[in-house]
């Protein structure tokens, strides 16, 4: 049986005196150093994914666009792995690509209440709240005591009026007790204009609900989508997006509930779903039962939606940003004095696809900034006797790769494999299958295996239909972690490998036929 998220926040959750319980705890805020990301870029740390100066990392906060910068907070343990408590991590940037360690804005423990957990944070204009026009309103889960002693997920309100370096408590708004759902978490907030009230996505047990409010402290339920084939739902965002034909073409407004949930059993494991469909303001539908999965990679989950600032179109795309990391095996991955990392930024737009509604899950375009220059390969026709004669580099453990593979005379072979970060022992593998309509990616070699679970050993696989259209691909590698892009994102492969920093070496073959690769291009990171 998979160890799922239940019983990971099972013993978080109830403050459980066993290490689990110190993932999300942090030292005193006073400790903690602003630190540009530049200075963090140590040989064994990732070079261009948010991670903290040491200690752990998980869910990131929905960040927000305030003083001119983007502002966003993580869970975070400086304490780990011996201190348990849960604090918020500020970080901000001005391209949502190289961010600045702030510092703590919510310690640890500092009501009775006891830890703060994932929610959202949102700028109360008008001043719904009595908190003054402009003040930060943060919501977010908390594990409220009973009078019997048991512990309640609850939802509690805290504010700022600093710009999110520091929070003040201000109460619980949503007691989720006596007696309460085991699973009570998440909220995400946003103002709802055609009702002029905000409304919450809250993950409960077996069901992502939908509440209203006038004033963020008074909420009622309005509605809920229950899915029980998920596991523990977590995380959950909804939001409105145009829906695109591929040729750019708006078709019509569409509404997006997505949410953390568990894959085991289709065989897959943690990741991000979601549903397309429309909202009402009250009651979210979707259109079809069944949903689908951001990213078919083993690590991209809490995703955390925002909307870009200064969009001449807020319905035209959004961007996102995930813990890059899963329950079954987090704890366990080698690291140098951190734990934990995030995706990097994405930009989601919606697209219909042969009749299906999906998002296009692609890097952000400023990302370019962090690689240094730009590598161009050669076109090559590769075969069964000759793989791809690469350029000559430098063979860093970092750099993003783009190319086009085409079928020769409109054929395709039976594979390609693209192997990544190798050296005599380790590799890691993409692998173009076209003779069974797959891509998938393997990462059971990439270095020491962290796990034997199924989570870790098994391939990443991603169902695509081949036709005589090119296949475009972006590959982000880093120190510890390698993102996969097909046709500028209608495809996401996301995971952690575990490469010694030796591994640097590339190797692309192909067998039962031939490929031609051209637009190579290799960007590597300083």
């Amino acid at each position: 049986m998979l160890y799922t998220p239940m019983s990971r926040r099972s013993a978080l959750y109830l403050m459980s005196a066993t290490a689990a319980s110190a993932f999300l705890g942090c030292s005193d805020s006073s400790s903690q150093q602003a630190q540009p990301t530049s200075a963090l870029t140590t040989a064994n740390r990732p070079r261009f994914h948010v991670a903290p100066t040491s200690g752990w990392i998980n869910d990131p906060q929905r960040p927000l666009w305030l003083n001119n910068q983007w502002n966003l907070w993580t869970l975070y343990n400086a304490d780990y792995a011996k201190g348990s408590g849960t604090a918020w991590l500020h970080f901000t940037s001005t391209d949502r690509v190289n961010w600045t360690n702030q510092g703590v804005s919510i310690p640890k423990n500092t009501t009775s209440y006891g830890d703060i957990w994932t929610g959202s944070t949102i700028i109360d204009t008008n001043n719904t709240a009595g908190y003054g026009a402009g003040a930060l309103i943060a919501l977010m889960t908390m594990p409220c005591d009973t009078a019997a002693g048991a512990q309640n997920q609850s939802t509690a309100l805290w504010y700022s009026t600093d710009s999110g370096k520091s929070f003040s408590f201000g109460a619980i708004v949503q007691p989720n007790y006596p007696g309460g759902n085991a699973t009570f978490r998440d909220p995400s907030v946003f103002w709802h204009a055609a009702t002029g009230r905000w409304v919450m996505s809250l993950a409960e047990q077996n069901k992502l609900s939908v509440y209203t409010s006038p004033d963020l402290k008074t909420w009622t339920y309005a509605s809920g989508l229950v899915r029980s084939n998920l596991g523990t739902l977590e995380c959950p965002n909804l939001f409105p997006l145009h829906l695109y034909d591929t040729s750019g073409n708006i078709l019509s407004e569409k509404w997006v509930l997505l949410c953390g949930a568990n894959g085991f059993e289709t065989g897959l494991t943690t990741g991000t779903h979601y549903w397309v469909g429309s909202f009402d303001g009250t009651t979210f539908t979707p259109d079809t039962t069944d949903g689908l999965w951001l990213d078919a990679g083993a690590d991209f989950y809490a995703c955390t939606v925002f909307t870009p600032s200064g969009s001449g179109d807020s319905l035209a795309s959004v961007n996102a940003i995930a813990w890059m990391n899963n329950w079954d095996y987090a704890t366990l991955i080698p690291t140098t004095n951190y734990f934990g990392q995030l995706s990097v930024t994405r930009q989601l737009s919606l697209q219909s696809i042969n009749g299906v509604s999906r998002l296009i899950n692609a890097p952000l375009a400023a990302l370019s900034s962090v690689f240094t220059k730009q590598i161009n390969g050669t076109d090559q026709l590769i075969n069964d006797q000759t793989g791809y004669s690469f350029p000559d580099w430098g063979n860093t453990t970092a750099c993003r790769m783009d190319f086009t593979l085409s079928p020769s005379n409109g054929a395709w072979p039976g594979a390609l494999f693209f192997s990544m970060r190798g050296n005599s022992n380790y590799f890691t593998q993409l692998t173009f299958d076209f003779g069974k309509s797959n891509i998938f990616f393997k990462r059971d070699t990439s270095g020491p295996q962290p796990s034997s679970d199924s989570a870790w050993t098994n391939n990443q696989n991603a169902a695509y239909t081949y036709t005589t259209t090119p296949v475009r691909v972006t590959v982000l590698i880093d120190v510890n972690s390698i993102e996969v892009f097909i046709n500028d994102g209608q495809i996401a492969l996301s995971s952690l490998i575990t490469a010694p920093l030796d591994a640097t070496s590339l190797n692309m073959s192909v067998a039962g036929g031939s490929v031609q690769v051209s637009d190579f291009v290799i960007s590597p990171v300083a």
